[in-house]
């Protein structure tokens, strides 16, 4: 294992995008068509952040780390969404929504279902590689910028321009890179595959990646002590 080996990772179009650090040493952006192929290279990371449910329920009852996010990021609450339950995540179709219905009694956002091959993904893989349970963590950028923020939800749509040059700012300001090294990753995804990630994915990716940095004992969690679910893995989001 490389002790200064960290990764940010967010799901975009074209697959994952993935931004690691060692060492203070910042790497390019990197697109991975699977998480499969992700761990081939960076298994060996101390802490891998990733932008996506770990953890799934198996009831009527929500996550408790979506109602604690919710509660903290307010104006910005829309960013998390209502995780499906394992049997809506491993259905296909129509039936997503219906079995969703019936076990937890809610529907789902058009965000959440577009994103649940990405969800069924992390949840085969981290079965599949008992090794990367503990390495791999759930995070959400939403709730590092409000850490990097002194505590204040952010103002602006990741979407906008308003909302790029907001989190451009605040990860400008932690120090951590350069103008020169930030301009170079947002560039650099102009060279990666078609369909590219966007300037809103680097971001995600790269505060993720300075998320990783902190010390341990630095780490938050939501819950402060977070259970698990039927398969093991915790459900909870750290920042």
């Amino acid at each position: 294992m490389l002790k200064d080996h960290l990764v940010g990772v967010d799901g975009c179009k074209a697959g994952w995008i993935a931004i690691s650090v060692e060492a203070d040493h910042w790497h390019m952006p990197e697109l991975f068509d699977s998480l499969a192929a992700l761990w081939q290279v960076h298994g060996g990371a101390r802490r891998l952040l990733i932008d996506m449910p770990v953890g799934l329920p198996d009831g009527a009852e929500e996550r408790r780390c979506e109602q604690l996010a919710r509660r903290l990021l307010g104006p910005r609450r829309s960013s998390v969404y209502r995780v499906p339950c394992r049997e809506a995540v491993y259905a296909h179709g129509d039936d997503i929504l219906r079995i969703n219905r019936q076990r937890t009694g809610k529907g789902l956002s058009v965000q959440c279902l577009r994103i649940i091959p990405r969800i069924r993904q992390v949840d085969l893989f981290l079965r599949s590689h008992p090794e990367a349970v503990g390495v791999v963590s759930e995070s959400h950028p939403e709730l590092v910028f409000f850490m990097l923020n002194g505590g204040v939800p952010l103002r602006w749509n990741k979407k906008s321009a308003e909302g790029r040059d907001e989190r451009t700012r605040i990860i400008l300001g932690t120090g951590i890179l350069t103008h020169e090294e930030l301009d170079g990753m947002l560039s650099h995804r102009l060279v990666l595959p078609r369909p590219r990630p966007g300037v809103d994915d680097v971001l995600d990716a790269l505060v993720l990646a300075v998320a990783a940095q902190r010390r341990s004992g630095c780490m938050r969690s939501l819950p402060d002590e977070p259970v698990c679910d039927e398969m093991g893995l915790p459900m909870q989001m750290v920042y």
